[in-house]
């Protein structure tokens, strides 16, 4: 029989990871538990993306100056569980046997007061942080009675022990240490799990010399001592979203609704939550039945005019959602007269954007050609030569997003000049580029 578990969840601001942390969760073999946010006065929509994610236990813990003992405390106070499960809310399970592995250990050992998991750094993390976590956190399980190293990104806690020894309230950080040394000091014992392995996007010091720092995560690779190719972000946590804006009548080509093509593109993805049609046109029954996941939405009708640029559709789109309780973690923007997109393959597409720095991604293809820029009526600028032989290619990229766009939910509220866009280049001559112009 398996104890009730508390998985505590201390969160601020983390719409962009909430929806990995708490899917992966959803997918443990260890399946009694229940899930405590202990949530920090956040301003974006983790609590409401939490909330449709599953059922759990929201407490507000807003604090002028952040005392991590104080949010850890609150949450086990509340608690039900026999052991306390404590989880960054940016820390992602990465197998189903996390919470197994992290439980385990108190049925064998009952002088074990806490277990604290393995933290592994994600392709995109920094150097620095990839050689903190690979040095601190290693792959052989051990048994600390002297050592009161712990941490709480990735840990569990017997709720006994936790009555007897509550978490320091006065300290900023290290509190686990701290509460970790308490339990050494009366004879209880520590374990490391290796097996119980969370992704997580910082190190634990994020600091230090970059040009050494580098060279340590180069040696690290060169010695195989961290295979990051096998260390990805599944994109089976990702909740997903198609929007398809519609201006006008709908389009048609060789007998044929245009849109049939992009519908049945995107059948051979079933990652993907829903599909909506963003129009103010009526939409035939052979459309909305053409894939169970197509849904036609109403949009302002100010959308149709033709000076509103893709940033505000987004933004449009992006309060409809939420309005609506829908919380998508990526939206894949695709306009209607882009129609031959097979190329783009949609998973290595979304899994580069989750495993990635990056807000968004669009397909591109260089361009080689002069561009001018008007400035007035009258004067041009150059932005580029124009004379560069085309064999040497350009560091100019003329992006989709027509054919694709894919983008984080969290960013599309963003400054469209503050986006950090990604891209997967392509032939200029490529069909993907190709617009079907139909009046």
């Amino acid at each position: 029989m398996q104890n009730l578990v508390s998985i505590i969840i201390r969160t601020l601001n983390e719409s962009k990871h909430i929806s990995l942390c708490l899917n992966a969760i959803k997918n443990q073999t260890y399946k009694n538990y229940e899930v405590i946010i202990v949530d920090s006065g956040s301003t974006d929509d983790t609590v409401e993306r939490a909330l449709s994610i599953m059922d759990c236990q929201v407490l507000n813990c807003v604090q002028d100056d952040y005392f991590p003992g104080v949010s850890l405390n609150l949450g086990c106070e509340k608690s039900n569980g026999d052991y306390l499960v404590f989880l960054s809310a940016h820390c992602i399970p990465c197998d189903e046997n996390w919470l197994l592995n992290l439980i385990n250990p108190f049925y064998n050992n009952p002088n074990l007061a806490g277990v604290y998991g393995r933290q592994l750094p994600l392709p995109h993390s920094k150097p620095e942080d990839v050689r903190d976590l690979l040095i601190t956190f290693g792959s052989e399980d051990k048994l600390q009675k002297i050592d009161s190293f712990f941490h709480n990104a990735n840990s569990a806690i017997s709720k006994v022990i936790w009555k007897k020894f509550n978490f320091d309230e006065n300290t900023k950080n290290i509190e686990d240490r701290i509460w970790a040394n308490s339990v050494i000091s009366d004879k209880h014992e520590i374990f490391y799990s290796s097996n119980s392995k969370v992704f997580h996007f910082h190190g634990i010091h994020q600091f230090g010399n970059i040009n050494r720092l580098t060279s340590t995560n180069k040696v690290i690779k060169r010695y195989s001592l961290f295979k990051t190719g096998d260390d990805k972000l599944p994109i089976s946590l990702i909740n997903s979203t198609v929007c398809i804006p519609i201006l006008g009548k709908l389009k048609i080509f060789e007998n044929e609704f245009l849109i049939i093509k992009t519908l049945d593109y995107l059948k051979k993805y079933d990652f993907i939550n829903q599909i909506i049609l963003y129009t103010n046109t009526e939409i035939p029954l052979e459309i909305l039945n053409h894939d169970n996941r197509v849904k036609s939405v109403k949009r302002p009708k100010y959308l149709d005019d033709i000076l509103i640029d893709t940033h505000k559709v987004l933004e449009e789109f992006s309060s409809y959602c939420k309005n609506n309780k829908s919380y998508p973690d990526i939206v894949f923007y695709m306009e209607e007269v882009y129609p031959n997109r097979d190329k783009l393959d949609l998973n290595d597409i979304t899994s580069n954007l989750i495993n990635s720095n990056y807000d968004a991604i669009v397909p591109s293809f260089v361009e080689n050609r002069m561009i001018l820029m008007k400035e007035n009526n009258t004067d041009l600028s150059l932005l580029n030569t124009g004379f560069i032989p085309s064999s040497l290619g350009s560091n100019l990229l003329i992006g989709s997003k027509g054919s694709l766009m894919a983008i984080f939910f969290d960013s599309i509220i963003k400054d469209v000049v503050d986006l950090e866009i990604g891209t997967i280049e392509f032939d200029s001559g490529s069909e993907i580029f190709k617009k079907i112009l139909i009046k």
